[in-house]
């Protein structure tokens, strides 16, 4: 039986829709969005839904859940929807004399800590590596036989920065395809259900388009 099973961050898990969002402390909900784009996708594709997404998630993490993945069928569609390249670090508070861990991230407010993780990890090597990430994934999915597809959660510069063997037309979507900024979401922070809506629509056509 066809499955689609999708693998991202709090955009393809949803935070901040209505069954998602808590607003005394703004955390996810405990189980991913009923009207995120993968449910959205997978009814529109009449199939059930495996969304392995985890809010935060780096893309080294996101890699890892897809190696962790141990029942990939040759019918299943599997839709990958990575993140910020800067998402691959959690400082240790000895590191910075911050009071707490802290992960880095393009939304944080501290512009001095990104930019010191800028200053060990220039923006081209940054690229590189969640190319390397992405081919890593495609590479391992086509041993499976399965249907794939990856694109951006969020339309990033290193994108044309990216090693030149990652940008498969077969199995890359272009970022500028998906726009997760048409509205907003409860949180005021996350893409919200048009935003959703839009990158279900156009993941279906791209799905059954002709080859």
């Amino acid at each position: 039986m066809a499955r689609l099973i999708t693998f991202g961050d709090s955009f393809t898990y949803g935070h901040g829709l209505v069954d998602c969002h808590i607003p005394e402390n703004n955390y996810p909900g405990p189980n991913a969005s009923k009207f995120a784009w993968p449910q959205l996708l997978g009814d529109m594709l009449g199939v059930d839904v495996v969304n392995k997404s985890k809010c935060g998630s780096s893309n080294m993490q996101i890699l890892k859940e897809i190696l962790k993945f141990e029942n990939f069928l040759t019918t299943d569609i599997v839709i990958i929807g990575w993140t910020f390249n800067i998402r691959d670090c959690i400082f240790n508070k000895s590191i910075f004399g911050i009071e707490s861990e802290i992960r880095v991230s393009a939304w944080h407010k501290d512009n001095k800590l990104v930019e010191k993780y800028f200053s060990v990890h220039n923006d081209h090597d940054l690229a590189v590596r969640t190319g390397l990430y992405i081919h890593h994934a495609e590479s391992y999915l086509k041993t499976l036989a399965v249907k794939q597809f990856h694109f951006s959660a969020f339309q990033h510069q290193w994108y044309n920065k990216m090693p030149v063997f990652i940008k498969d037309p077969d199995h890359y979507i272009s970022s500028s395809v998906i726009n997760h900024k048409l509205d907003i979401a409860l949180d005021d922070s996350h893409p919200g259900p048009i935003s959703h809506k839009q990158a279900a629509e156009k993941l279906y056509e791209i799905i059954n388009a002709p080859k």
